[in-house]
């Protein structure tokens, strides 16, 4: 029952659920999928916010990436996911569910001038779960997620630093070589070289905690690995560097240098 808990407990990380007579597959976004001993009526009442296209689908509206209409009246609708899967909608509720869905995707566009948090990590459902929490809990800041650290370098120093983010969180919890080299890059150049960085380390981490702080990490985090408790980690890192924290403002970059006129 427990693992059922922990799929109702954080639903930002399914792309849709499909239902088998008393059985449904949760479908996640990170393209693994689990069965599970309820029928897809149990699911819908505890994610209102979810869309039931059809009688056996019910969909995360984060996910849907276009509503696609049918090609004759007498054939089914569509939408498209973010990863390219494509679910029917139902005929009968075509109309419906469509000016919902348009209605919703309208509504979850951000600003280009919102500050960003830039989260590196090749941990999809870690990701998903802490751009959850900032982007509900901290408006109007939002999260981009950056699989790779190696480009992280290039990206960052190509943007004027007006662009830069205004707060960057590491995942070494897998790999610590590669973020530490992005540390250290990041650090030792003067474009990027005030930004905070936070790295995430694992609870039992010991060694490479130190190896982070000589090369400037502004804070060391150690996080579980259980969903739950990385999400309450996060809203007490968040707490801290987004409520308290305050960062160079502009005047400061250009006491610096740092912006043009």
């Amino acid at each position: 029952m427990s693992f059922i808990n922990d799929v109702i407990r954080h639903p930002v990380l399914i792309s849709h659920l499909s239902g088998a007579n008393n059985y449904t597959w949760v479908h996640f976004r990170a393209a693994s999928k689990l069965l599970i001993s309820k029928p897809l009526r149990y699911f819908e009442e505890r994610f209102p916010d979810f869309v039931r296209l059809h009688k056996v689908v019910l969909a995360n509206p984060r996910c849907i990436k276009q509503v696609i209409p049918p090609p004759t009246l007498k054939k089914s609708g569509e939408v498209e996911l973010e990863d390219g899967t494509r679910l029917p909608i139902s005929r009968r509720r075509w109309k419906e569910i469509a000016e919902t869905i348009t209605s919703d995707t309208g509504h979850m566009q951000n600003p280009d001038d919102d500050p960003v948090i830039l989260f590196v990590s090749a941990d999809r459902h870690k990701g998903l779960l802490l751009q959850q929490v900032i982007e509900s809990t901290y408006s109007p800041y939002r999260v981009h997620i950056m699989p790779h650290a190696s480009l992280v370098c290039g990206l960052l120093w190509e943007l004027p630093p007006a662009d830069l983010p205004v707060l960057m969180i590491v995942d070494a919890r897998q790999s610590f070589q590669e973020p530490l080299n992005v540390l250290r890059q990041l650090k030792n150049n003067k474009h990027t070289s005030y930004l905070p960085i936070v790295v995430l380390v694992r609870e039992e981490e010991k060694e490479t905690v130190y190896q982070h702080y000589v090369r400037y990490a502004n804070s060391v985090v150690s996080v579980p690995e259980s969903n739950t408790s990385f999400v309450e980690t996060i809203k007490w890192l968040c707490q801290y560097w987004l409520r308290f924290n305050r960062l160079p403002g502009r005047v400061v970059l250009e006491e610096w240098g740092m912006v043009s006129e």
